[in-house]
């Protein structure tokens, strides 16, 4: 009996020690965490130009990033980043707009950078 439970305890030691090895190493294999000013700068260099020069809603644009902390960013960094790109807001209140705020990147800006 004393065997058995030894050799218990060095398979539960075995499977811990793989486990925390495990761990360590998918953390150092995450990537880096990339600012979302650099992130909307890449997401908009692959887009065709008439997709980069089109309104965007925030809906539309936090799928497609990351966040620092979590799989998303928040609305509101992800506002500030598009500000700090020269994006202003508006809204649309059409009746198919339905009030919905959307970003727009300025006239001077409208070129591929």
């Amino acid at each position: 009996m004393r065997g058995y439970i030894a050799h218990l305890i060095r398979m539960t030691e075995a499977d811990n020690a793989a486990a925390t090895e495990g761990a360590a190493s998918s953390n150092r294999a995450a990537a880096p965490y990339v600012p979302l000013a650099r992130q909307l700068e890449n997401l908009f260099s692959t887009l065709p130009e008439n997709q980069r020069n089109r309104d965007w809603c925030i809906a539309e644009l936090l799928p497609r990033l990351k966040g620092q902390f979590r799989p998303m960013p928040s609305a509101a960094k992800l506002a500030s980043a598009l500000r700090q790109l020269g994006f202003t807001q508006h809204r649309d209140y059409t009746r198919a707009g339905g009030g919905v705020r959307l970003w727009r990147r300025a006239v001077g800006q409208l070129s591929s950078q």
